[in-house]
């Protein structure tokens, strides 16, 4: 089981290795959802996933939202639409008490 995997597209999270995170790349929706299955089927603690897949998975990730693990957290990619940068600020703001954006 990874403590913390980055799904995305290579250039996106490819820089995430850096952090000692585990990188999966994927090149389709349907590809991102496989992967992201199987991480929450392992208990991987905590996934960031590239907005783009974030919202093609949504109900996947809905209807996971109750277990313990993993979280997921959407990061900003390409065609990104801000929704990313929104939740992590509001994420940010809950756990430090004070939007530092």
């Amino acid at each position: 089981m990874k403590e913390i995997v980055v799904i995305g597209n290579a250039e996106i999270v490819e820089p995430f290795r850096a952090t000692g995170a585990s990188v999966e790349i994927v090149h389709s929706a349907s590809e991102s959802e496989k992967v992201l299955k199987k991480h929450i089927e392992e208990g991987t603690k905590l996934v960031f996933l590239e907005e783009v897949y974030f919202k093609h998975n949504i109900k996947l990730i809905m209807e996971n939202r109750e277990k313990l693990f993993p979280t997921i957290v959407p990061i900003p990619g390409r065609g990104a639409e801000g929704y990313a940068q929104e939740r992590l600020r509001l994420l940010i703001r809950r756990a430090v008490g004070a939007d530092i954006f």
